[in-house]
């Protein structure tokens, strides 16, 4: 590979980790590369030659200078405040419907969005109450993947029969009509008609309970 798509590459990878929200250290990334640092302080010139250039594109993202952990950081303009962000990370931590490991990855992502100057802050209070999350039990292997499965279902108006877990533990499968998906005290519903019966009264399922989903041809 020349130097030049050599320079190229490095200037998307070290774009790239900035937009991950990773703090970028001149020396560090120099080190890494096995280049002057000289080198690096261009590539990160270029980057910033470019938000400026594409205000139509970019907005006012910016790649700014923290003179304290001496690294730049990519500011957005149009992204999440922190104390947006915050609110959103403890209504999720608060609602427990999702297990331990599903909230802490999708914590991990959103932490990369919080600025600079307030992510260790967040990170030490999350991490308090991380400590002491509490989640329901589940069926299923994942809330999540059930939740987004059942809403492409809803929206592409399909039949599906689904297995689950009645109240008094019984395993039932029944074929329906998904019609929505609601949030209430700690669960997540899938609300639905029958498939097989001329009766239009509602039918609510526990997301958590459902342990599997076969999706039908009919619409």
């Amino acid at each position: 590979m020349g130097n030049s798509a050599q320079k190229k590459n490095r200037v998307l990878d070290i774009f790239y980790r900035a937009m991950k929200g990773e703090n970028l250290s001149v020396r560090k990334i120099a080190d890494e590369y096995g280049v002057s640092a000289k080198s690096i302080s261009r590539d990160i010139n270029e980057i910033k030659n470019f938000l400026s250039d594409n205000r139509d594109i970019v907005g006012n993202t910016e790649l700014k200078y923290s003179s304290s952990s001496k690294s730049y950081y990519l500011d957005f303009e149009n992204f999440l405040l922190s104390k947006e962000l915050m609110a959103i990370m403890k209504m999720m931590i608060g609602c427990r419907a999702f297990s331990k490991m599903e909230v802490l990855e999708l914590l991990s992502k959103l932490k990369n969005f919080i600025s600079y100057h307030d992510r260790e802050m967040i990170q030490h209070l999350l991490a308090k109450e991380m400590y002491h999350y509490s989640e329901v039990n589940h069926d299923c292997k994942s809330v999540i993947d059930n939740i987004w499965q059942l809403t492409r279902c809803i929206h592409e108006k399909i039949e599906i029969s689904v297995t689950y877990y009645k109240t008094d533990r019984r395993l039932v499968e029944r074929r329906i009509k998904p019609i929505a998906i609601i949030f209430s005290d700690y669960y997540f519903y899938l609300i639905a008609y029958h498939s097989d019966k001329d009766d239009w009264k509602p039918l609510y399922y526990r997301v958590d309970r459902i342990v599997n989903i076969v999706v039908h041809r009919n619409h």
